[in-house]
């Protein structure tokens, strides 16, 4: 039940955040998907991700290493704008113009096949490489699966469910046999019971 919960606010606060990704109490979770960043984060990894403000996006210094949105097609799913975490390689104070590079990368991302820069405004939070919990984003990952929904999800349901008529019907049946009326009020407890 709390995970649950804990998953609703997270959904409910992603649709209200004007950037998609979900956050409690200014802290996000993200997946490490790509080896780009190997020798600070691996893939299958859970990185903690504090959002900026417009104010301390001003703030960001060389080394930090930052969440943002990318100009190019990472994923290449056809669509533009993927989110990626990479460390700051050069920042442009006057600018804003911010050149960043994977640890894992032998270039910078602005060389290389797709090459490109980001803007202050693209950053959408900070990481630390000490905050992240090691492999657990695969966890995360195979529960957003479809497997994974059915198998944490609605599988126990249907069992609960399955479990809770077997005691209804094994109620029902010891009753007759007892040939006594079963009570009112059990009955209904036991068709509340099997509603829930």
């Amino acid at each position: 039940v709390i995970f649950s919960l804990l998953i609703t606010v997270l959904v409910f606060t992603a649709q209200g955040s004007a950037d998609g990704i979900p956050a409690l109490f200014g802290k996000s979770l993200l997946t490490i998907q790509s080896p780009s960043m190997e020798k600070t984060y691996m893939i299958g990894d859970m990185v903690f991700m504090t959002k900026l403000t417009d104010e301390e996006k001003l703030e960001l210094e060389e080394g930090m290493i930052i969440t943002y949105r990318a100009p190019i097609d990472i994923n290449k799913d056809g669509i533009t704008g993927d989110i990626n975490t990479h460390r700051i390689l050069s920042i442009d104070k006057q600018t804003g113009v911010i050149v960043t590079k994977g640890d894992g990368n032998h270039l910078p991302d602005n060389q290389g096949d797709t090459p490109y820069t980001i803007h202050r405004n693209d950053v959408i939070g900070v990481c630390t490489e000490e905050g992240k919990l090691a492999g657990v984003g695969n966890v995360i990952e195979f529960l957003r699966s479809r497997l994974g929904f059915f198998i944490c999800i609605v599988l126990p349901l249907i069992l609960f469910f399955l479990f809770e008529l077997y005691n209804f019907i094994n109620i029902l049946v010891s009753e007759k046999a007892k040939k006594a009326p079963v009570a009112k009020e059990t009955e209904e407890e036991i068709k509340r019971r099997a509603i829930e």
